[in-house]
């Protein structure tokens, strides 16, 4: 498509040169000829030259605007999209993302929670090969409050150092209660206070 773009930009620019200076067409030709005096065109010849630059000119022109419609465009919709996509997290080696669940995994388990007014912080054991993760997210009814989250798992760069305990939090709309908090599989999480998290919460 570029490459007919810059055809038609050079066609364009000879056409208007010939309209200017017809002779360029004779000077470019008059080798041809032994005597070029002698065979030097009417001045007929010359106006009939304008005339085919112009037809030319025009004719390139409109190619132009046909593919200049053929190029893509990117609506403001879409301009808007991309704009408020987020960007992809940087995750090493990191080949698949997969939820934690208070089922033992390759991505870890959930240890328990606790509970200070609105705010849950979840205790969560991270396994060995798990990488970058995303904040946890909260979904929540009347009967219960359902605690998701993922992290990546990178089977080619696993370290034992990073199978630790770590806390996130998450912000109910209304205080817990009596409500159940579980995983996205429905697990119920154990409840504990947070001093008592290492003494009788399970590994």
């Amino acid at each position: 498509m570029s490459a007919l773009i810059v055809l038609c930009l050079l066609l364009l620019i000879g056409a208007v040169a010939v309209m200017m200076r017809p002779e360029l067409v004779w000077k470019a030709n008059s080798w041809r000829f032994k005597y070029p005096e002698h065979n030097e065109p009417s001045d007929a010849a010359y106006v009939a030259y304008q005339v085919s630059a112009i037809v030319t000119a025009i004719a390139v022109i409109v190619m132009m605007g046909f593919l200049a419609q053929q190029l893509p465009s990117r609506s403001p919709q879409s301009e808007a999209s991309l704009s408020a996509a987020p960007s992809p997290e940087y995750e090493p080696f990191a080949a698949s993302r997969e939820a934690v669940t208070t089922s033992t995994t390759d991505a870890g388990r959930f240890r328990a929670y606790s509970v200070d007014g609105q705010t849950v912080t979840v205790y969560i054991r991270r396994g060995l090969c798990a990488s970058a993760q995303v904040p946890p997210t909260v979904e929540e009814d009347g009967e219960r409050v359902v605690i998701s989250y993922a992290v990546g798992l990178s089977h080619v760069w696993c370290d034992r150092d990073r199978e630790a305990t770590i806390a996130e939090t998450v912000t109910l709309d209304e205080p817990l209660g009596d409500r159940e908090v579980v995983d996205t599989d429905g697990g119920p999480l154990q409840a504990c206070g947070p001093d008592e998290v290492r003494q009788t919460c399970p590994l």
